[in-house]
């Protein structure tokens, strides 16, 4: 084909530059042109609609410019150099490609297997193989990251998406509004401040959820992946963190709220992995002043510690046990000026299994049962400190709040006895 000076393509054709062949000075605004192995396409235009240039594996690209929804895709072992990315642009390649240029933000490259400071938008999408590394990565509209391997400081913006297969690994990554992280592999010090992060069997610690973010773990909607667990996690002002299978090991809300989903709840179509325990709590929870937590009945508590600080609420959910009596069971709870609610249906006698139940605080229990007898609440389990009762209806209009836990002679249980 030799070198063209000026060449318009805008007919949606197809053209293709096969190998010994050098295009060059194209404004490419509709159709495609793929650049084979042994092929150079050099100082070329693509955007203002469908425009598509490809890059096959050993063609040579440079001096590219694309934007106003041109695509530039680079295929594995193929090279663009010189690249200008501008507004409304989108790229496609994998760490196996090589590449460099500039966007609005900055400057990116991908070398190697290290790809650093892409800007992923308008359908553009990176694939960071097993053993590569991608950092300072910004996904905006429509921007995909997938990673099998390792990144970092990854931003995701509105409309874009991160996500970690299993084998991945993520770190200190934000995903603001309007952003989605779906996580299989293991992620830390990630920074959800408006957007959602969907934990699927991964792996997450040191997450923090605040500003009108949702963390869920365990569901993508159709599956629950009960093998899914998150560490030391954060709920802040703002932040809702949703547990519909898996572990959750170590919490601190401050002002958010965290629902752990009874196991029974789950729509029969979900499908449970096996020999799991559905949803657990382990290890310290603390619920500061304006947080809450709800728990579904049937999830495991046996290995966790709850302190309720005052301004703290934990609710005990057993509405939907049907029967004349319901047993909450849990680990610890230090009521520092909490409350603890325990929802009933019709029950007419509630038991709390508890390891340890002190501190100073209130227990609440709301029930639709027509008649309260003196029996209707007991505690088992060792129990000291001043802990009131006050028992509601449905409406949580109070019936009776003159009461107290009374510790058993034996140290291992209390009952209910007038304030």
């Amino acid at each position: 084909m030799g070198s063209d000076a000026k060449n318009l393509m805008s007919d949606g054709n197809v053209q293709i530059v096969k190998t010994g062949e050098v295009i060059g000075a194209t404004q490419l605004t509709e159709g495609e042109l793929i650049v084979e192995a042994g092929g150079r396409a050099e100082n070329n235009t693509v955007g203002t609609g469908a425009g598509w240039l490809k890059v096959a594996t050993g063609g040579i690209a440079k001096c590219t410019q694309y934007g106003n929804n041109g695509t530039l895709s680079v295929s594995d072992g193929a090279i663009a150099t010189d690249i200008v990315q501008s507004e409304g642009g989108a790229i496609s390649l994998s760490t196996l490609a090589t590449v460099n240029g500039r966007h609005p933000e900055g400057e990116f490259s991908v070398d190697q297997g290290y790809a650093c400071g892409l800007l992923l938008e308008n359908g553009g999408n990176l694939r960071v193989l097993e053993g590569h590394r991608a950092e300072k990565i910004i996904l905006d509209q429509e921007g995909g990251l997938l990673v099998n391997g390792t990144t970092s400081a990854v931003v995701v913006d509105e409309g874009g998406e991160l996500l970690v297969y299993p084998g991945g690994e993520a770190s200190n990554c934000e995903i603001n509004q309007g952003g989605v992280f779906m996580l299989a592999g293991k992620a830390n010090d990630t920074l959800l401040a408006g957007g959602t992060m969907n934990n699927l069997g991964g792996e997450d610690s040191d997450t923090i959820v605040e500003n009108g973010s949702i963390y869920r773990l365990g569901t993508d909607g159709l599956q629950l992946y009960s093998s899914g667990k998150t560490q030391t996690l954060s709920v802040n002002v703002g932040g809702r963190a949703e547990v519909h299978a898996g572990t959750l090991e170590n919490a601190v809300i401050q002002g958010g709220t965290v629902i752990l989903l009874s196991p029974t709840s789950a729509d029969e179509n979900f499908v449970v992995e096996e020999d799991r325990a559905p949803v657990e709590l382990t290890g310290s929870v603390a619920l500061l002043d304006g947080a809450s937590m709800i728990i579904g009945y049937g999830a495991d508590l046996q290995q966790s510690t709850i302190t309720v600080q005052q301004g703290g609420v934990l609710i005990l959910d057993g509405s939907t046990v049907k029967g004349d009596s319901v047993t909450f069971s849990i680990g610890n709870i230090n009521l520092n000026g909490g409350k603890l609610w325990l929802i009933t249906g019709a029950a007419t006698h509630v038991q709390l299994k508890v390891k340890r139940l002190r501190g100073e605080g209130a227990i609440c229990l709301q029930t639709s049962a027509k008649e309260i007898s003196p029996d209707f609440i007991n505690v088992k389990g060792e129990v000291t400190g001043d802990i009131h009762v006050e028992i509601t209806d449905a409406s949580r209009q109070t019936l009776c709040n003159a009461l107290k836990l009374q510790p058993d002679e034996d140290g291992i249980g209390a009952t209910l006895q007038p304030a």
